[in-house]
């Protein structure tokens, strides 16, 4: 073999490696709210919004997770049906924290690598609680998801 073809070879062969190497895995992320940014940077990912067309960018890291549901249950709002999720004591002081240095900022919610919803912060909410109102999930489709989290058919 001349060496003209090794080396061709060789080249051939780095480049389908690091091609392979490079090729992007992408990040789970579990249930749970995440803050929302303007710009993608290092561990921040991209997500299109469920149903909907609109892009976002979310800090990796939540602010809280599913670990920190209390009990989850239908909400019934005046035009829309949706998911409040009761929050044990460190996702209270999570939320809390959270909310008072996000005012006037996006929050986003995850639901199994999904993003359900997005809201702004108002204020900061040191109530225990969070809603997630999603006019585009059925009454069933919420009560799945309840359930799937762990915490059965319920309505309050």
């Amino acid at each position: 073999m001349k060496i003209s073809n090794y080396l061709l070879l060789l080249f051939i062969s780095i480049t389908i490696a690091n091609i392979s190497c490079k090729s992007e895995q992408k990040t789970i992320l579990e249930t749970g709210w995440y803050y929302v940014v303007d710009i993608p940077a290092k561990g921040v990912v991209q997500r299109q919004l469920d149903r909907g067309k609109e892009l976002y960018h979310l800090k990796e890291q939540p602010i809280l997770t599913a670990a920190n549901f209390k009990d989850v249950y239908i909400y019934t709002g005046i035009n829309a049906n949706g998911m409040r999720m009761e929050l044990d004591e460190e996702g209270i002081q999570l939320w809390s924290e959270a909310t008072g240095k996000w005012v006037a900022k996006y929050v986003a919610f995850v639901y199994d690598d999904v993003l359900v919803g997005i809201q702004r912060v108002a204020t900061k909410d040191p109530s225990g609680g969070t809603i997630i109102y999603k006019k585009e999930y059925s009454e069933a489709e919420l009560l799945s998801m309840i359930d799937e989290l762990g915490f059965g058919e319920k309505e309050k």
